[in-house]
């Protein structure tokens, strides 16, 4: 197995020459089990755990996964919180105390080494494991088994913004409002402060949503749409009102006209090429959302009953507690002026964040540790 992480290939090819030159050599390293890889196994994500072995050969390399991997580190995308705002859950919970881990070697394999096999066994917990892979997946695919080697890997990406030829208008506007940075719901809550008040997050969930629900009502929300069509729009159109009747409409206003900020970042993480389609239509649903905020007419949704727009906020607490964009732009406004530059960098910081929780790896550990049925819901809750 050592001679599959040597990065200096003249000495890899030496290696190589003399096992197929020496009969006795070859014939023992072929006996040598335990120092080879089964690409089989890996292609079908088993464990590195050799045939008839009860753990890995390797000491140090079994303390390593123990103190990492093994440790709940597969679940985390990002090192968890030494002083959290509020309880962790989900993925995170009991993860207090976990830190990154440094490691020192005088072998120049290692990093190789380590890289690919720590790396394997994180995929394998997350990619690997078929509850990973939702059941419309399934049925798109001959087997539901995931595989290690196939070209694309699966999940596959889930915040997409293509536009149809026959579609009338973006139908993933509620993934786009993730990355639209609500300057109403930045302004409504600190979580700094539950350093100190250590409130459980429902009910500060709780008490976000009924602030909400008593803005919603004075501020007459509904004046903004016809009371016709799928009132589940609400879902995207409620913070872009919340800003367009508050006293910052002005900023949004000028930050909107400029249209879409500028960015070569890739939705797609698999995928070394930008995808035109995917850009053009993240700009589509960009201009949709300038029309909903800018338009003096009456946008087409349904107006909202009590039960309605107790789910609404429900939502809108949601977003303000976890949205990428308005995480960034709460925290960012603690030092600097609040300028259409700034919402600029929020949106694309979040956008940052989407393709992120594209990525397979991220998916998949979302989908295990999350119960809500669409995937920006689930997101927001991790």
């Amino acid at each position: 197995m050592p001679c599959l992480f040597w990065t200096i290939i003249s000495i890899k090819k030496k290696i190589r020459s003399l096992i197929l030159e020496d009969e006795k050599l070859h014939k023992l390293v072929k006996q040598t089990k335990h120092g080879w890889v089964n690409l089989k196994d890996i292609n079908e994500y088993k464990p590195l755990v050799p045939p008839r072995g009860k753990s890995l050969p390797n000491a140090k390399l079994r303390l390593l996964l123990d103190e990492t991997v093994h440790n709940n580190g597969w679940k985390y995308l990002w090192i968890p919180p030494s002083i959290p705002y509020y309880e962790l859950g989900g993925a995170f919970e009991n993860s207090w105390g976990y830190s990154k881990t440094l490691i020192f070697s005088s072998w120049k394999l290692v990093p190789r080494m380590v890289a690919s096999l720590v790396s394997y066994e994180a995929e394998r917990l997350s990619i690997g494991n078929p509850k990973s892979i939702s059941e419309r997946e399934k049925k798109e695919r001959e087997t539901s088994k995931p595989y290690y080697f196939q070209k694309r890997r699966s999940p596959r990406p889930q915040f997409t913004f293509k536009v149809l030829k026959e579609e009338h208008e973006p139908q993933q506007m509620n993934n786009f409002i993730l990355s639209y940075p609500c300057l109403y719901l930045a302004n409504l809550y600190d979580p700094s402060i539950n350093v100190i008040e250590r409130k459980p997050i429902k009910q500060i969930k709780s008490e976000i949503k009924n602030e909400l629900i008593s803005k919603f009502n004075s501020l007459n929300l509904n004046q903004f749409v016809t009371g016709d069509g799928d009132w589940q729009k609400w879902y995207w159109l409620a913070p872009l009102f919340f800003d367009k009747a508050s006293d910052d409409n002005d900023l949004i206003k000028k930050w909107l006209s400029k249209g879409i900020p500028p960015s070569e970042l890739s939705i797609d993480t698999e995928s070394i090429n930008l995808d035109k389609d995917e850009n053009s239509g993240r700009e589509t649903h960009f201009n949709h959302a300038i029309t909903a905020y800018s338009d003096t007419k009456s946008i087409s949704a349904g107006k909202l009953n009590e039960e309605q727009i107790e789910t609404i906020c429900d939502h809108l607490a949601d977003l303000t507690i976890g949205s990428p964009a308005i995480c960034f732009l709460r925290t960012q406004r603690r030092y600097k002026d609040l300028t259409p530059d700034l919402l600029d960098a929020a949106f694309n910081v979040s956008s940052a964040f989407l393709t992120l929780f594209n990525k397979p790896e991220s998916i998949a550990i979302v989908r295990l540790h999350t119960v809500d049925e669409y995937y920006y819901g689930q997101v927001l809750n991790t």
